[in-house]
């Protein structure tokens, strides 16, 4: 059975996440995680996969586009424009079944029942009901039927547009509620366990929203709703304790965890890095470089420019094997063509002379396509691909010893 959890947030909010992703492993395993950012360094996501990989899960880095929620409507203080990034979830995550949960929650139980949640043939989603508002679904936890959502062109630009309502009650909430009205399988409460609330529920004298939180004693996913959050220096809601309980637990404490539960765990293999490429660019575009990034996986793409990159470029560290390197100092370049096995030439725009003329000196091969070739360069080992030839350029970089 795949299982498929996505989150969204930045690195302000790194702690929550990190939480989050160790109360889901405490109990569940074999576990893919996407993480919808913008910001978050390429470290991060490293560290994480190499505590998490032996125990059979992994986290994906899928960076999105600020610019692209520049314009979506924050109704509460609490709330951040990321909140909108689930919006993604069909676009850019693969699996049929999806997992989305906010990351002010904590899981405390095992979560089969929804990867193997079935969808009537008129639901694109589930969620749980609002605790403060029946009426309307919380969207803070949401299973989505990626299969069918996939189908649905230009979903995630559509949802986007209707958050740009500045009317909109309550931000990305009020948008899901408004497209998938009628669409919407309804999860038992324990699955959306907004403990948040529980403050708010007692300053508006709300007894039915406390008297349904007592109701509920088996909450597998719980909720840090609204801005009562546990980690603040006071809170009054409750389960403030089940936040900093796995806060505070280790990554060696997950394994032993994982090991107890006497399970088959998942096989994930990292690819071991055995080439090192260098590019020195005045452009953020490349040509045919993500394709390259996809294909050899056992090199490694450093990127180096003089001045800030762009976000076309920028978002390539989303790849593991992609270093960006912005603002570059001098000592870095010359590292780089000592070291490097292999120059790639294919950025647009100027090229710099000087560092390309010092690589060919070492007689390393140098490789472009023909759109951005440079055609001032005649040595021996420049090598130029037509456009169309991406497969011989790969092949000639897995022969090159």
């Amino acid at each position: 059975m795949e299982k498929t959890i996505a989150l969204a947030g930045n690195y302000s909010y790194i702690r929550q996440i990190e939480t989050t992703i160790k109360s889901v492993l405490f109990h569940n395993v074999n576990i893919t995680f996407y993480l919808m950012n913008n910001d978050i360094p390429q470290d991060w996501f490293k560290m994480i996969n190499t505590k998490i990989n032996p125990i059979g899960s992994e986290i994906i880095d899928k960076k999105v586009d600020p610019t692209l929620l520049n314009n979506e409507h924050i109704s509460q203080q609490h709330l951040d424009v990321i909140a909108y990034a689930k919006f993604f979830v069909p676009e850019l995550v693969t699996a049929d079944t999806v997992i989305y949960i906010d990351s002010d929650t904590i899981i405390t139980g095992n979560l089969d029942s929804l990867f193997e949640l079935t969808f009537s043939d008129d639901e694109l989603v589930a969620a749980a009901r609002e605790i403060e508002n029946q009426s309307v679904c919380n969207d803070g936890v949401i299973v989505y039927n990626n299969k069918r959502l996939r189908k649905i062109k230009g979903l995630t630009s559509h949802l986007l547009e209707l958050g740009q309502n500045d009317n909109l009650y309550n931000g990305d909430q009020s948008v899901f509620n408004k497209y998938f009205d009628g669409k919407i399988k309804v999860l038992p409460d324990q699955y959306n366990y907004e403990a948040g609330m529980d403050s708010w529920a007692y300053m508006q004298s709300r007894t039915d929203m406390q008297e349904k939180l007592e109701a509920v004693d088996d909450p597998i996913i719980i909720h840090y709703a609204n801005n009562d959050k546990p980690w603040n220096n006071f809170s009054s809601g409750r389960m403030r304790e089940i936040w900093w309980k796995y806060y505070a637990t280790d990554w060696t404490s997950i394994v032993e965890q994982t090991n107890r539960m006497n399970v088959s765990l998942r096989q994930i293999k990292v690819p071991e890095i055995k080439k090192h490429l260098f590019t020195f660019t005045n452009d953020q575009n490349l040509e045919q470089l993500e394709q390259l990034v996809q294909h050899l996986p056992e090199c490694e793409f450093h990127i180096c420019a003089y001045t800030h990159v762009g976000w076309q470029l920028g978002r390539m560290v989303q790849y593991p094997n992609v270093k960006v390197c912005p603002d570059v100092l001098s000592y870095r370049v010359n590292e780089l063509i000592d070291t490097a096995d292999l120059y790639l030439d294919i950025n647009y725009g100027p090229k710099d002379e000087k560092i390309i003329s010092k690589f060919i000196d070492t007689g390393k091969p140098l490789l472009a396509f023909d759109s951005v070739k440079d055609n001032n360069i005649h040595a021996d080992n420049y090598h130029v691909f037509a456009d169309d030839q991406i497969d011989k350029m790969i092949n000639f970089i897995n022969e090159k010893n």
